[in-house]
């Protein structure tokens, strides 16, 4: 039996060469072949890993912040039972009314094109909306300069300030504490840089680069 066994893998291994060894010669004799194969596992390879990617930045890791594990998401849900984002005007009862949580923060995701005035091209990026309690909550200290205050997130429209990330600082600003201070345009609007981020944290899926105030761009 053991025989027979070691007799079939063996057939099996050599049929599955047998196999390989006809694809290669086949596509070695058709560059037209070979340039498809080519880019179709290219395009199944590099969705497969940005898939991968997005789904272990999101369900995988925790949150690159101190007790990340008291962090937790509120979320409505509308009568057809699809979860939604909360309304600001729920957000704000909430906030009146709750007593369970030491603090409440608005944040949102929001793809902006960015132009840092560095001379490198302006570029499509990930962004994130979020409010002076955002910084409270998530137990955040800057790497240079500060956060947002609280004045900034009452006066709608008035104070367009943003905070980059710790790689968009090294990057392209060579790290300098004069960063602070200088302009970056998201899409049509100009910001102030009033911080940097940690370097430990780049965003809630952690593929943001800028981090910006209440003011709509």
């Amino acid at each position: 039996m053991e025989t027979h066994m070691q007799a079939s893998g063996g057939l099996h291994i050599y049929s599955i060469y047998e196999d390989l060894r006809q694809a290669f010669r086949l596509i070695s004799s058709n560059r037209t072949l070979a340039l498809g194969v080519f880019l179709s596992l290219s395009l199944g390879i590099g969705v497969s890993t940005s898939i991968f990617s997005l789904m272990d930045s999101v369900l995988f890791r925790t949150l690159p912040a101190p007790q990340a594990d008291r962090v937790v998401q509120i979320a409505s849900v509308n009568p057809a039972s699809a979860v939604d984002s909360v309304s600001y005007v729920d957000f704000d009862d909430l906030r009146k009314r709750a007593t369970a949580f030491e603090t409440l923060a608005t944040t949102q995701d929001e793809g902006v094109a960015m132009d840092t005035h560095t001379g490198a091209p302006p570029r499509m990026t990930l962004g994130l909306i979020a409010d002076s309690e955002f910084f409270k909550l998530m137990r955040l200290q800057p790497a240079s300069g500060r956060t947002f205050r609280a004045d900034e997130d009452s006066v709608p429209d008035r104070d367009a300030v943003a905070m980059i990330s710790y790689d968009l600082w090294q990057r392209e600003f060579g790290g300098r504490a004069d960063a602070i201070g200088k302009m970056i345009r998201l899409n049509a609007t100009e910001f102030t840089i009033v911080g940097v981020m940690p370097e430990s944290f780049n965003g809630i899926n952690q593929g943001g680069a800028v981090f910006h105030s209440q003011q709509p761009v």
